[in-house]
């Protein structure tokens, strides 16, 4: 929203400066580009407190020298890293609980399939239910039937799975769970390394 009135303001007193200097940091990240004389848009994903990529360090030593940086952002940003630790140590023990010896089942649309496949290394005797198939949510309750299989609904419309699967006797945390906001999209690597073994 701030776009229309800058370059209503500036329309008449503005540079233009080359290409390269407008550089975004995802794009960067993508190309493994080193840091140069530029200027970088954070814009998208947030920078992170991992100083091993350079772009977050570049940001975070930047960052120390504004008039932003204080006692109570530093306060601030503890209290974000401790909720997110708690979040998913919860996240992590009701995953544990609820996996247990069962089987798992993953319930989205075909084009998350090599996401999913590369983070939770899914075994030949699980399954990967596409969503967009009629007959999707069939299989989803034949493999959730016998209660040794957990299926992950990574859904955006999950308050009306969830509705259904109650209807037809099945338990959320123990049949079934939200993978988008409950469980391993919240996850840190080394909890969903935890979880492929288990």
């Amino acid at each position: 929203m701030d776009q229309e009135i800058l370059n209503y303001c500036f329309a008449n007193d503005s540079v233009a400066l080359p290409d390269e200097f407008n550089c975004f940091v995802s794009f960067e990240r993508q190309k493994k580009a080193a840091i140069g004389r530029k200027l970088y848009h954070f814009a998208g994903p947030k920078p992170d407190l991992n100083t091993d990529d350079v772009f977050n360090k570049l940001f975070l030593e930047y960052f120390i020298k504004t008039p932003w940086f204080s006692a109570q952002s530093l306060g601030n940003i503890f209290k974000m890293v401790s909720g997110i630790y708690q979040n998913q140590s919860h996240a992590l023990i009701n995953v544990i609980r609820l996996l247990g010896k069962k089987r798992r089942a993953f319930f989205t649309t075909s084009n998350n399939f090599p996401a999913l496949k590369q983070t939770f290394d899914i075994a030949d005797d699980e399954l990967l239910i596409d969503a967009s198939k009629s007959d999707a949510m069939m299989k989803a309750l034949n493999a959730m039937r016998d209660h040794t299989c957990v299926c992950f609904f990574f859904m955006n419309n999950y308050p009306d799975i969830k509705n259904f699967l109650v209807s037809q006797k099945f338990v959320e945390g123990t049949d079934f769970m939200d993978a988008v906001d409950s469980t391993m999209s919240n996850l840190p690597n080394y909890a969903q390394t935890l979880v492929r073994v288990l």
